[in-house]
């Protein structure tokens, strides 16, 4: 569950691993996990650190990102800095620094099948990058469109991005199989 619908709870990440429920959150750069009792909707324990090392946005977010499939990535570094690591965990809670090359990586998003990464690497304009798991290649999906804050499609064959085409920041969709045309989702004056 990720979702802010709890009101009396803010915006919350519920997890379940070894039939344990579990609630993230980030604070001063590290994932933190409490147990959580997703019947009374209570956490039962101590907050503990799970990841150290995790970028965070100036507004708090984390660069973070898990998947059904057990896997999770994040941008590893401090707000400002423009060098990153990206880095995974697995479900056993092994640490493991991908070969990408250090860049300006943001919001790291991990595909259905635990398989690739979809990444911006900020610049002049960010863009939508794939990280390959298996063969640790990295491929440019978007090109001088100022994609960010990309999201995997649940079949994992497109991506959904904010760029600002011609207005405000709205949302477009590619598939991850290039090349392919970038379409527009819904056209709004407002940010999407």
């Amino acid at each position: 569950y990720v979702g802010g619908e709890l009101r009396s709870y803010g915006n919350m990440v519920i997890i379940k691993h070894n039939n344990t429920w579990l609630s993230a959150y980030a604070h001063n750069g590290a994932i933190m996990i409490v147990p959580f009792d997703a019947g009374r909707m209570a956490v039962t324990g101590t907050a503990t650190p799970f990841l150290e090392g995790v970028l965070q946005s100036s507004d708090g977010a984390a660069h973070f990102s898990a998947s059904q499939s057990g896997h999770a990535a994040y941008a590893e570094g401090a707000f400002g800095a423009e060098e990153r690591r990206l880095v995974m965990v697995g479900r056993d809670g092994v640490v493991t620094p991908l070969a990408a090359p250090p860049r300006p990586y943001h919001w790291p998003r991990v595909s259905p099948d635990g398989q690739k990464v979809l990444v911006t690497i900020e610049g002049s304009p960010p863009d939508l990058w794939v990280y390959d798991l298996r063969s640790s290649a990295v491929t440019q999906l978007t090109f001088d469109v100022g994609a960010t804050f990309g999201a995997w499609t649940p079949d994992g064959q497109r991506a959904v991005f904010t760029a600002a085409r011609n207005g405000p920041p709205n949302l477009f969709m590619t598939a991850i199989a290039q090349p392919a045309p970038i379409e527009r989702v819904v056209s709004s004056a407002h940010l999407q």
